[in-house]
């Protein structure tokens, strides 16, 4: 199990194999660190969807986990103040061997 303690800005895979652990990463990193994974091929989305279901919490937070944590972690990322993409204006070519 992972130290959720020790990393405040990570976010954790939700897919696992025991059901008391994603049970413990709820209580302990809360539903904001999570994000929902199904281990595959190994464990059947399914199934791990279902594991988040059982887990009965709010809506919002059922919907952080499988999807919402995920979607703010891809598409908030804003670039830092002072940096700007500068275009070349040249075109890459690919030749074949």
């Amino acid at each position: 199990m992972y130290e959720l303690g020790d990393h405040s800005s990570a976010l954790f895979p939700a897919g696992v194999r025991r059901f008391d652990y994603l049970v413990q990463a709820v209580r302990r990193a809360g539903a904001k660190k999570l994000i929902f994974g199904s281990d595959g091929p190994w464990l059947h989305p399914g199934l791990e969807l279902h594991k988040i279901k059982l887990l009965g919490l709010p809506a919002r937070e059922e919907t952080l986990i499988l999807g919402g944590n995920a979607s703010r972690l891809i598409f908030s990322r804003t670039p830092r103040v002072g940096h700007r993409r500068r275009s070349t204006g040249s075109v890459m070519q690919f030749t074949r061997h």
